[in-house]
């Protein structure tokens, strides 16, 4: 995987979701390996609460994500031509 810096081009979901892959990774590395330290143990728990929050925050924009296309998708079925549009216009605009 190539490592990311600020001219990149991506979605946050994208760069959370790569994110997430390398943490998982790690964490596994470590479980591997026996943990010597209380401090080396304090750093798993450590990165296994922020995988968690990562995976919360992967969550909320997938349902954003969602609810942005959704609405687009809705948006997108309003006919161009106001003749089209069944049931008329709507509400007059004044008297």
């Amino acid at each position: 995987m190539t490592e990311l810096n600020l001219k990149d081009v991506g979605t946050r979901y994208e760069h959370y979701s790569q994110l997430l892959s390398l943490w998982e990774s790690g964490l596994e590395i470590l479980k591997k390996y026996r943990l010597v330290t209380e401090g080396e143990f304090r750093q798993l728990n450590q990165l296994e609460t922020g995988i968690e929050l990562l995976r919360k925050q992967i969550d909320v924009l997938a349902e954003f994500n969602e609810s942005i296309l959704t609405i687009k998708m809705e948006i997108n079925s309003i006919p161009r031509d106001p003749s089209k549009i069944k049931g008329g216009r709507g509400t007059p605009l004044g008297e």
